[in-house]
């Protein structure tokens, strides 16, 4: 069934002159909106809050029909009113940044393999996601693994560093009573050895650990953030009025 919109049956000319008809009045309800806006405890961002708390926000619809959390100031109530959201964040903050390091400490330490994906035969797969809208087959994936640097150093043996030529190998599958011939994947340890050529396991050791250095410096400026908020908060509002839907100034 076809959606009817406003747009319907209108030409591009009046589309456009709707469009600008209206721009004033959006502007003006855009105001009204940001003028009864309350400041978010985590993310210090303006949302609306008429109903006695904030708004939902934060959150993304990726478009499978599902949607991502909620920031954590969400459905609480607003920073000119109280602070005590702003406190579990930096302690949930505090714990992934203790739980952050040891994770780089064990990276450091070898205890946390590297991770290689490697493509592997499977089963095939219809891939409808071509722009040609074409049905193609597809008979390998691609799989995470995880490898020591005894494991590592094992498959790259004594590989010289450059590009060697493998025989591609094939196999038949029937689909749909049609005999379809796919290329193998190679074997694992052709490439571990071909991915050595862009980084030996010391270098990708390091990669990792950069990632996770990089994380907590960011945690550590969030947290030195929310902390100065939290040390400098003022409250500017007591109360929500459900009566007159009006946030009580102190």
């Amino acid at each position: 069934m076809r959606r009817h919109t406003v747009f319907s049956g209108m030409t591009y000319r009046e589309r456009e002159a709707y469009r600008e008809s209206r721009k004033a009045e959006i502007a003006q309800e855009k105001a009204r909106k940001a003028a009864k806006a309350m400041t978010c405890q985590c993310c210090a961002r303006p949302i609306f809050a008429q109903t006695g708390t904030l708004a939902h926000h934060g959150y993304e619809r990726p478009g499978y029909g599902w949607q991502t959390a909620s920031c954590m100031g969400a459905k609480e109530l607003p920073f000119e009113v109280d602070r005590t959201r702003l406190a579990d964040l930096i302690r949930r903050l505090q714990e992934v940044l203790v739980a952050t390091k040891k994770d780089l400490a064990d990276i450091k330490s070898e205890v946390t393999p590297i991770s290689l994906f490697i493509e592997v035969d499977c089963d095939p797969v219809v891939d409808t996601s071509s722009y040609t809208r074409r049905v193609r087959y597809n008979a390998t994936t691609k799989e995470e693994r995880t490898y020591t640097r005894a494991q590592w150093n094992a498959l790259v043996g004594d590989f010289d560093g450059q590009y060697h030529y493998h025989s591609k190998q094939y196999r038949d599958i029937t689909i749909d009573g049609v005999i379809h011939r796919f290329e193998m994947a190679e074997s694992e340890e052709a490439q571990v050895r071909e991915a050595s050529r862009f980084g030996d396991y010391d270098k990708r050791k390091a990669s990792a650990a950069a990632v996770v250095s990089a994380k907590i410096a960011t945690l550590k400026a969030d947290i030195a953030m929310s902390q100065k908020r939290y040390d400098t908060w003022k409250p500017t509002h007591s109360h929500f009025n459900k009566a007159t839907k009006e946030w009580v100034a102190l």
